[in-house]
């Protein structure tokens, strides 16, 4: 965490740095355009049984049924003595957790039915220097769908009746924010240039997920800000006519986690400042935060309409 508070100090001091330079003084390249986003991938929550039996029990009637949350939380006792004393030096409470521990999963196709939609996108690259670049970038990714699990499911500690039609919404949609070294060109060939970037990027993932089931009134939603700190790649193969061959890539990896962004892009210049592009990008997202683990893919093509000044 420390590591993170002083890489996104270093982004912002960067980024402040930006604003006092003179436009004039920079190339500015501004796009916008639409992605078509096909996904495909789960989300899944990772929850203790006792714990949701031990809320459920509080729910029931002691005067109809002799049931409450003591008795299970006796059971969890019981069972750690019992452990201990056959599994001397054992970690009871582990080994009980492990029991207990169960993952429902909702699929992106099969539970929830996303289907792919089309969704702004929009970046801003700032040129300053070689050592003195910026690129800004806003990727909206939300679906919403409405789904059926043949089985009872649980999301935040909510269970889920199985075979009621349930509403859901996922949203994924990310910021970032990269400083960039520019790499000198170098010759392909008397009408073309080869360039390279290579730099940090910071990205913020805005996750929100809720699930609802207007049946039986049962709803759950969460919603978190995660920072990621990437690397950034770059490449570019430029005709001196104004047509060039564009690669982008931002990736991480932390222990199991990881996320990565692809993409590929050709670039046509149409007249003066205008040019139009199109190409395909795949972003492959997977973390874990607060028992709630995503893992998709969201890949498809793009076009965009750019201004370079």
């Amino acid at each position: 965490m420390r590591y993170l508070k002083w890489y996104g100090s270093f982004i912002l001091a960067l980024m402040l740095l930006a604003s006092r330079i003179p436009l004039h003084a920079a190339e500015i390249e501004v796009a916008v355009g639409a992605w078509q986003q096909n996904p495909r991938g789960s989300v899944s929550y990772t929850y203790n049984v006792l714990d949701i039996a031990t809320k459920t029990a509080d729910g029931i009637v002691h005067d109809l049924v002799p049931f409450d949350n003591h008795l299970i939380k006796q059971l969890h006792n019981d069972m750690e003595d019992l452990i201990g004393t056959l599994f001397p030096g054992t970690d009871a409470n582990g080994v009980i957790d492990k029991i207990f521990t169960r993952t429902d999963t909702l699929d992106f196709d099969d539970d929830a039915y996303y289907d792919p939609i089309v969704r702004p996108t929009g970046r801003v690259k700032i040129m300053v220097s070689p050592f003195l670049n910026f690129y800004l970038m806003a990727t909206p990714i939300e679906f919403e769908g409405s789904g059926e699990k043949a089985l009872n499911f649980t999301f935040l500690g909510v269970t889920f009746t199985s075979n009621v039609p349930f509403e859901s919404r996922l949203k994924l949609t990310h910021y970032d924010f990269a400083y960039y070294i520019d790499i000198p060109d170098f010759s392909a060939g008397q009408a073309w240039e080869f360039h390279t970037d290579a730099g940090l990027n910071l990205r913020i993932v805005d996750f929100y997920a809720e699930i609802s089931q207007g049946n039986t009134g049962l709803a759950a939603s969460a919603e978190y800000t995660v920072p990621l700190p990437m690397l950034y790649l770059a490449a570019q193969l430029k005709n001196k006519g104004g047509f060039s061959i564009e690669a982008e890539t931002r990736g991480v990896r932390y222990s199991s986690d990881y996320t990565y962004s692809l993409i590929g892009r050709v670039k046509f210049h149409i007249y003066k400042s205008l040019h139009l592009a199109a190409g395909y990008r795949l972003d492959y997202i997977t973390f874990s935060v607060h028992d709630i683990d995503s893992e998709g893919t969201f890949s498809g093509p793009f076009m965009e309409t750019v201004l370079i000044f």
